[in-house]
């Protein structure tokens, strides 16, 4: 049984790490979009993407693991959260009640991902009025809205106050 909770420990360990990796990259992120520095945005862009499937494969891992040491009917298994398999894992109730404190723990960081995930999405788009703000005052009035491509609406396609490729 003790192995049993030291294998669980450990894969509950593991995605914790996972997710307070992301966290952190999520954190860095509006430092980026304030400097403008998109080569770090894509950099971080691939971190999250890896991290991402990691976490997703730990976390399937984990479930699979569980539900196969777990007493609980077949036929709920698929239904159930990871808590309410953990409840159905023959090992010692002091040891379940620390792996639900990590469960929670790592639900804690999941809630906390997001929320920076929106405010920084929010970020974003408040930075982007502010930089379309900016380009708007450079054309001349008599030039149809700027749009999001950097083209002016009436005109022609080569006619752009910028171009950026992305």
């Amino acid at each position: 049984m003790e192995k049993i909770t030291y294998l669980i420990e450990g894969m509950l360990e593991k995605q914790l790490s996972l997710y307070e990796s992301l966290e952190l990259i999520i954190l860095n992120d509006r430092e980026y979009i304030t400097k403008m520095d998109t080569g770090a945005l894509w950099h971080s862009t691939d971190q999250k993407k890896q991290l991402a499937l990691e976490i997703e494969q730990c976390s399937a891992g984990l479930l699979k693991f569980i539900k196969k040491k777990s007493s609980l009917p077949r036929n709920n298994k698929e239904k159930l959260s990871l808590l309410n398999h953990i409840e159905g894992v023959d090992i010692p109730g002091k040891d379940k009640a620390h792996l639900r404190q990590m469960i929670h723990t790592i639900d804690q960081v999941k809630q906390n991902l997001e929320q920076r995930s929106t405010e920084n999405q929010r970020y974003l788009r408040e930075y982007l009025a502010v930089i379309d703000d900016i380009f708007s005052s450079f054309r001349p009035k008599k030039q149809g809205p700027y749009t999001y491509s950097g083209q002016v609406l009436d005109g022609d396609e080569n006619r752009k106050l910028i171009q950026a490729e992305v």
